[in-house]
């Protein structure tokens, strides 16, 4: 069988690509503290200075906060590439690194790394969907549902709830919970995550338990 014009072109371009990023496959320490430098150092920085600002110069804080919360998301990157064990060389470094930067992210390390390693061997694959990926039907689904399942679905992928409920619960609410389906590191990430919380930071924890608690069972 005789290549087309189109398969050499997509051949050189392959090749041309592989060329031109393999320099950045392999995990460097004077970029990765470049980037700790930029993302981290910074976050650390701006919140350090908001916390000593915030009582005289209230309006200077709430300048900061749009920056910083860019830094945050820095540092969500980062433990992001932590949990693929690709910002650092080694094993060792990226799970301790990226513990650290899990708990500025309220994330449990372990669970997310699992759940985020299943999210890419099955996304977009319609017979594995679910774990870390928006809820998508085919179109034959949508149909076989009811108006109320139809209705729901549509709300679901609302902008209200993708980009306002769905990142609270998924970012904050949801990774304090288990359940006995996940293994046992999963289970002892939340809980030992949970725990570092609550000690490092009690006031959020107290205002998470305030609003994740029925009005009903609360003194």
């Amino acid at each position: 069988m005789v290549d087309s014009p189109q398969d050499a072109v997509d051949s050189k371009a392959r090749v041309y690509w592989r060329e031109h990023v393999a320099e950045f496959e392999t995990p460097s320490w004077p970029k990765a503290m470049v980037d700790l430098a930029l993302s981290l150092g910074v976050y650390i920085v701006c919140m350090v200075t908001m916390y000593l600002l915030v009582d005289d110069h209230p309006w200077i804080v709430a300048v900061l906060t749009l920056p910083t919360a860019g830094f945050l998301l820095r540092t969500f990157i980062v433990f992001h590439d932590c949990t693929h064990g690709s910002f650092l060389p080694t094993k060792r470094e990226n799970r301790w690194v990226g513990r650290f930067t899990a708990l500025l992210v309220f994330q449990p390390f372990a669970n997310w790394g699992h759940n985020h390693a299943v999210h890419h061997g099955t996304a977009g694959d319609l017979d594995r969907r679910g774990e870390g990926d928006v809820e998508t039907l085919t179109v034959a689904e949508y149909q076989a549902r009811s108006w109320k399942g139809r209705l729901a679905y549509r709300l679901f992928r609302s902008p209200g709830i993708l980009f306002v409920v769905g990142p609270l619960w998924s970012l904050m609410f949801g990774p304090r919970f288990w359940s006995k389906n996940m293994r046992k590191r999963q289970i002892h990430s939340v809980w030992l995550t949970n725990v570092a919380l609550i000690v490092l930071d009690p006031d959020a924890c107290t205002a998470f338990i305030a609003v994740s608690t029925p009005s009903g069972t609360r003194d």
